[in-house]
């Protein structure tokens, strides 16, 4: 039982410094809602006269921290796998704290979200890991941890799409301002980067797209289903990650813990 509140512990801390790591990096919601603005400025202006490899740097770099912290809740999951199912298993404590921990941190309504997709997610780890570790035959050390942590982050990203969508649902109008703030900026570095531009003023480029931006059609409806369309965006780099990257991390994790405590 003493190895068993040791991972409950060490999940709930890794949690705790991942959402401390999102904090420090000044991740919000808004981050999400001005993504597509991100990538125009980023690739038009902000990364002239960079190499390709330069420029891929430069646009990842500001998601580093967030990426670091997914690692840090998917080995965060295998460790709660490792603490068995009981009624009172060091996990599901680990993962009630683990989801205080975020709403407190973040005390928003998508933070509040994210600590409700941790505790499902531990809850599932903690149910689940040692019904794979009996059911799988060959590779049973990374498939278990690989299957525990993909399973258990594919009902977290769920419930945090929906913590998206309705944390931009509830202030639609000020993260629709917000948008139409980015994407003024967006164009005006597009607009600056044609030829001729540099004879318009700033202050007349500036009307003439905030006019544009709003005025069209297009712009409001990309508003008003702003907050579907950033849950989507979500869901899909999350899911991204997940299949490509966390799962296997966290069946490498399990794997080494099972040889270090084979040697032992």
């Amino acid at each position: 039982m003493e190895k068993e509140k040791f991972y409950g512990a060490a999940s709930f801390a890794l949690v705790l410094f991942s959402a401390l790591l999102v904090k420090l990096s000044g991740f919000s919601a808004s981050y999400m809602v001005n993504f597509q603005n991100y990538i125009i400025k980023t690739g038009v202006s902000q990364t002239s006269g960079m190499s390709t490899i330069s420029a891929l740097y430069y646009f990842f770099s500001p998601f580093f921290a967030i990426f670091a912290a997914l690692i840090m809740i998917a080995v965060a999951l295998v460790l709660a796998g490792l603490c068995g199912d009981d009624k009172y298993s060091p996990a599901l404590i680990a993962g009630i704290l683990s989801a205080l921990s975020y709403a407190l941190i973040f005390r928003s309504v998508w933070g509040a979200f994210v600590g409700v997709a941790l505790l499902a997610a531990f809850f599932y780890a903690a149910k689940m890991a040692p019904v794979y570790r009996k059911e799988i035959k060959k590779w049973i050390s990374f498939r278990t941890g690989s299957k525990t942590v993909s399973r258990a982050l594919f009902i977290a990203n769920i419930i945090i799409s929906l913590g998206v969508l309705f944390a931009v649902l509830s202030a639609q109008a000020e993260y629709g301002a917000s948008f139409r703030s980015e994407m003024t900026v967006a164009m005006k570095s597009v607009v600056r980067s044609m030829p001729g531009a540099s004879m318009l003023s700033d202050a007349a480029l500036t009307s003439a797209v905030e006019n544009v931006v709003n005025s069209s059609e297009i712009f409001n409806a990309y508003v008003r289903w702003l907050p579907v369309t950033t849950a989507l965006g979500v869901w899909f780099v999350l899911e991204m990650l997940r299949n490509i990257f966390l799962a296997n991390i966290g069946g490498l994790v399990s794997l080494a813990i099972s040889k270090v405590n084979k040697e032992k």
